[in-house]
């Protein structure tokens, strides 16, 4: 019990004015999470038994909340990938390898890495391969921090270009691209090249990184953050 409160006071503790500890503080609360994995099964009973205070269901109702849209969100993934031809070994090994670059996406962006994985399972469904969904993934994120845009409209749109050639001129105006740079691709790789291109030239490139040094994207990150220590304290009140 003393862990699970000590894990309780340790995410209160985290919730700093002084945004400069945050990462360090983050790790610390992660490995007690670690902890307490280890030793679940003695706590069972008392965290049922301490459900029926308010505080505690809604913590346990939003960590059960954070873990399911995780779940659904890596199954999602898989399924695309299994429906692609890969056996359910090589989906699992291509969902840990997009898992882990979502994760790092969202340490340099603050996109959710939850909110990654449904995109890249749409990009997997229009049979893009996993460095196009990478760049595309990478670019939508810079495009939508900067233009206010949401990442799932910016993705369809880049994506639809990308796939069919047609719209460059509406893509270039609506993300403040080089209209120069595109329209001349004849295949899907040539497409990709170029509104790669016209992204590195543009104010859309950085964007993320840029708004993680503002304290709203501080903010924002330490959200993403906390939302990822409360999946496995989900997990954990799942099984119970």
């Amino acid at each position: 019990m003393s862990k699970t409160l000590d894990i309780i006071m340790s995410l209160k503790d985290n919730v700093s004015p002084n945004l400069g500890k945050m990462n360090s503080n983050l790790q610390t609360t992660s490995g007690k999470l670690n902890a307490v994995g280890k030793s679940v099964g003695r706590l069972g009973g008392i965290i049922k038994g301490a459900l029926v205070g308010g505080a505690i269901a809604k913590f346990s109702y939003d960590c059960l909340k954070a873990y399911d849209v995780q779940i659904q969100a890596e199954k999602s993934v898989q399924r695309a990938l299994e429906k692609t031809g890969k056996t359910s070994e090589q989906a699992q090994q291509g969902l840990k390898e997009f898992k882990d670059f979502a994760s790092k996406q969202q340490d340099i962006t603050a996109f959710g890495d939850e909110g990654t994985l449904q995109v890249i399972s749409g990009l997997i469904s229009q049979g893009f391969g996993k460095k196009s969904i990478e760049d595309i993934v990478a670019m939508s994120q810079d495009i939508a921090r900067s233009t206010g845009d949401e990442q799932e409209n910016v993705t369809k749109a880049l994506s639809a270009y990308v796939k069919t050639g047609k719209g460059a001129t509406k893509l270039a105006k609506a993300y403040k691209l080089n209209a120069d740079l595109l329209g001349k691709g004849k295949t899907e790789s040539e497409r990709l090249a170029e509104v790669w291109k016209a992204f590195e030239q543009s104010a859309n490139k950085g964007a993320s990184t840029e708004y993680l040094k503002t304290f709203e994207g501080q903010c924002e990150s330490l959200k993403g953050r906390l939302a990822d220590l409360n999946e496995p304290v989900g997990h954990l009140f799942s099984t119970l």
